[in-house]
Order: C-alpha cells, then sequence, then structure tokens
C-alpha cells in the first residue's frame, strides 16, 4: 500500500507533510501508515485518504482497479455507515467484505 500511497502523492504533486495536514495527521504518522507499522489505519481513514487524493479507494487498500477515479460529492449516510461496519470486522472478513464489494461493482462484462 505504501508504494500507492507514495505513487498518488507524487501524481498530485504532494509531500506526506501535505497529506498529514489534510488529514489533520502528523507526518510521523502517515510514514507509519506507509511503512505499514501502524494497525490504526481504519477504513473510515483510508477513505479520507483517498478523498484527500482524489483517487479510487479500493486501488488505494486493495491495489485493484484504477487510481484516478474521482469521488463525486459528500459520502451519503449509507456509505459512511458501511465504512464503520467494515472498520469493525475482523480483518479476515473486511477482506472478504471488500472483495464482494469490489466484484458487484464490476460491470457484467467482466465478469
Amino acid at each position: 500500500m505504501s508504494e500507492r500511497i507514495q505513487y498518488a502523492l507524487d501524481l498530485r504533486g504532494m509531500k506526506q507533510i501535505d497529506l498529514a495536514n489534510k488529514l489533520n495527521l502528523s507526518r510521523s504518522a502517515i510514514s507509519q501508515i506507509m511503512l505499514g507499522k501502524t494497525k490504526s489505519f481504519s477504513a473510515e481513514n483510508a477513505l479520507k485518504m483517498a478523498k484527500c487524493l482524489d483517487i479510487n479507494p479500493y486501488w488505494l487498500v486493495l491495489g485493484e482497479g484504477k487510481p484516478e477515479i474521482t469521488f463525486s460529492g459528500t459520502p451519503t449516510p449509507e456509505a459512511t455507515e458501511a465504512a464503520s461496519l467494515i472498520d469493525q470486522m475482523p480483518n479476515q472478513q473486511r477482506k472478504l467484505t471488500l472483495n464482494i464489494i469490489t466484484q458487484i461493482m464490476k460491470p457484467v462484462d467482466d465478469m
């Protein structure tokens, strides 16, 4: 995931400190996320990061799809609730859920 974050930062002409400021985090926190040394990188934080970087959250977290998909507007209450529920799941269930959502989102021709 760190490579994808770095790619997105480069794509947007940003540095880790710029992202940290946008997310109200320390540069150290961003560094820890990029090094995979934090256990507190939640689904909600991943969505916020993707929004700040204007990239596809599935690409950011799972490496699937294309990076440059723009969020359209504010997340709906349903999207916020779904992110919260996914964030509460154990890691294995979270991965399975994200895979299911990814499969549902694929066009019929790709299946």
